[in-house]
């Protein structure tokens, strides 16, 4: 049966996320807020002036590969989430009240998988998304600012 193996093959999906999850949760969070430091840091450094243009030009191309890498994972994040809760409002639109007595308790059984839809997080808190980028170039911008404010003679 056709939906038989689509609850499996969901179940089966749901498992390895999770197991990822388990896997990855920390090194995910140390690289987003490793990101924000980074893109902190660097900036700073592309603002004193004993640093020559070549540096400075290296620096720029640096700051905007540290911002495509943290706007692909809050990316893909965005995207795991976006399609996990397709799937939920699917199975709800469905006519399933009208399906045989077979098929009805695989379409109950998947609704409930899908309640709680799946969202890539970070230490198990931190969700990552684009609002998660978002965030990550807002901090990096504070620590900017803090960092650019302490430096004697930094203008």
């Amino acid at each position: 049966m056709c939906l038989d193996e689509s609850v499996v093959h969901h179940y089966t999906v749901i498992r390895y996320f999770k197991e990822l999850q388990s896997l990855y949760a920390w090194c995910v969070m140390v690289v987003m807020m490793a990101g924000a430091s980074m893109l902190c840091l660097s900036g700073i450094y592309f603002f004193f002036d004993v640093v020559g243009f070549g540096t400075k030009c290296s620096f720029i191309f640096y700051l905007s590969g540290e911002l495509m890498h943290t706007f692909i994972y809050a990316w893909y994040g965005q995207k795991i989430s976006e399609m996990s809760a397709e799937i939920r409002e699917v199975l709800y639109e469905i006519d399933w009240e009208d399906c045989s007595k077979t098929v009805k308790p695989y379409v109950l059984i998947m609704q409930a998988y899908t309640n709680s839809p799946i969202k890539l997080k970070g230490g198990n808190f931190m969700e990552y998304n684009l609002n998660t980028f978002g965030n990550v170039c807002s901090t990096a911008y504070s620590y900017f600012n803090l960092m650019f404010a302490a430096v004697p003679n930094s203008s």
